[in-house]
């Protein structure tokens, strides 16, 4: 039951476009493989992500941010 549970609350949140990030994620993906990530979704000509609501779990610690413009990366 609490799976059914948890699986319609990410229902319930997917039309105001949630991103969650877990405790669980790498945030220490360095440059070369996050360019390699990015580069898997270019060929479906435009790529466009983006979250009015970014729901980030208590104990990650995010040292910096990536920005992604024109294909480059780069850390603000």
């Amino acid at each position: 039951m609490a799976l059914l549970a948890a699986h319609a609350r990410v229902l319930g949140e997917a039309g105001r476009s949630p991103i969650f990030l877990l405790d669980d994620a790498d945030t220490e993906l360095d440059r070369r493989r996050l360019e390699t990530l990015w580069r898997a979704f270019q060929p479906a000509s435009q790529v466009f992500a983006t979250s009015n609501r970014p729901q980030v779990w208590e104990s990650i610690a995010i040292d910096h941010t990536w920005q992604c413009e024109r294909g480059q990366l780069s850390r603000q």
